[in-house]
C-alpha cells in the first residue's frame, strides 16, 4: 500500500475547508433552535457603539472564541489584516464589518488574530 504526504498548504486548504463545514453545521442548527438574536447593527444605533464591536448577540461560547484565537480589533501584524485571510466573511450589502469562519461574531476588515492564513488563488 502506497503512503501520501499530505503537504502544508493542502493540509491548511483542507482544514480551512473543514472549518467552512463546521462553521456552516453550526450556523445550521443555530437556525433551527428558534432564538432570535438582535441586530448587531441595530443594537449598536441604539447604543451608539460600532457594529463590529458589538458582541452583545454572542453567547458565552462565541465570545471565548474570540479569546482563543486573541482577536484584536487592529491587527499587530499590518500585512495580515482580516480581510486579507482565507476565513475572512465580506460584509453584508450596507454593512462595514465582516466576519470570520474561526472567530464569532462581527470582525473588523483591519483586525487580526493568530489564525491568518493567506487566501489561495486559484
Amino acid at each position: 500500500m502506497m503512503e501520501t504526504k499530505l503537504g502544508r498548504r493542502d493540509f491548511l486548504r483542507q482544514a480551512g475547508v473543514a472549518s467552512l463545514a463546521g462553521a456552516g453545521l453550526v450556523l445550521g442548527l443555530a437556525a433551527c433552535s428558534g432564538e432570535e438574536k438582535p441586530a448587531a447593527k441595530a443594537t449598536a444605533a441604539k447604543t451608539g457603539t460600532d457594529p463590529c464591536n458589538d458582541l452583545s448577540a454572542l453567547t458565552a461560547e462565541e465570545k471565548a472564541t474570540r479569546t482563543t484565537f486573541q482577536y484584536k480589533e487592529v491587527t499587530d501584524d499590518p500585512k495580515k489584516p482580516c480581510d486579507t485571510c482565507n476565513f475572512w466573511l465580506t460584509p453584508a450589502a450596507g454593512q462595514t464589518c465582516g466576519g470570520c469562519t474561526l472567530v464569532k461574531g462581527p470582525v473588523q476588515p483591519k483586525g487580526g488574530c493568530i489564525s491568518w492564513i493567506e487566501v489561495q488563488k486559484t
